[in-house]
């Protein structure tokens, strides 16, 4: 293993995990009681109970995995893994779980006031804004290592993007079928949404091209490893890992990544409509 998982930086999130296994049981439960019953007829209503329940577990596991996991380190040690891991989080995870939760239980968390009023303040457009210029900003070097120094900042910033990407993913996936959009306006959304993600891609491969950036998620995890009295870090990825091309690939990862899930996700939506 890498640096025998980087010396025990990696450990396993137990508060998290019983928290989202919390959620997972409320959610079973409140699917068995009240959604099961009306999926119970036709083989196209269980393929669709199966499908909802598929997706919401998987999305929670991947979830977990992201943040909860001993291999979330390996995601700072290289900007690849890094945006492979935003992507997972930010493009495939709450589409999953949107898609996994059905309409019965989207009826009872909507009439919650706090729901309700965050909905009517963030539009899917604005949170869209709102997470592009937020995820560009996360990536600019200078802001990214003030933020890597304050742990509690930089969770506060993920979660806040989280939440974000639920709402961007709204028209898509949302748990009501009526309100999605169709498949002329999908793709309108989704070429909008594009534009949107393109600088921060745009500025990854930029950066790799013309100069490469210092990963400071890299060197805040060194500091807790055993570094030699002169100082040299020694490399823990083999090439092209690290370098300007590390940049370049970590742009186009996202881009490729952000395209696949909303084509996937369409498809998904569509799926659970038949």
């Amino acid at each position: 293993m890498v640096t025998a998982l980087l010396h025990g930086q990696g450990t396993w999130n137990l508060p998290l995990l019983g928290i989202l296994l919390f959620m997972l049981i409320l959610f079973y439960r409140f699917n068995s009681r009240k959604t099961l019953p009306l999926y119970r007829g036709t083989n196209k209503k269980k393929r669709l109970y199966r499908l909802q329940l598929l997706l919401f577990v998987g999305g929670t596991v991947l979830l977990y995995m992201m943040i909860g996991s001993p291999f979330v380190p390996f995601s700072y040690l290289s900007f690849s893994f890094h945006m492979i891991h935003m992507s997972i989080l930010f493009f495939i995870i709450p589409p999953m779980m949107l898609l996994g939760i059905p309409y019965e239980l989207y009826i009872t968390i909507q009439r919650v006031p706090v729901i309700q009023v965050i909905a009517k303040m963030i539009t899917p457009l604005r949170a869209l804004i709102a997470f592009s210029i937020l995820f560009l900003l996360y990536h600019i070097p200078m802001f990214l290592m003030i933020l890597s120094e304050y742990a509690y900042g930089q969770r506060l910033f993920i979660i806040v993007l989280f939440v974000l990407s639920f709402r961007m993913w709204w028209p898509i996936a949302s748990p009501n079928r009526h309100k999605r959009l169709d498949h002329q306006q999908m793709k309108q959304y989704a070429l909008i949404s594009g534009l949107f993600i393109m600088p921060a891609c745009l500025f990854f491969i930029a950066s790799g091209w013309f100069g490469r950036v210092p990963n400071p998620f890299f060197s805040q995890l060194t500091t807790h490893l055993c570094i030699p009295s002169n100082g040299y870090i020694p490399p823990l990825l083999p090439p092209p890992f690290n370098t300007k091309y590390d940049q370049i690939m970590a742009g186009v990862f996202m881009l490729g990544l952000h395209k696949v899930a909303l084509a996937v996700t369409y498809r998904l939506g569509i799926k659970s409509l038949s």
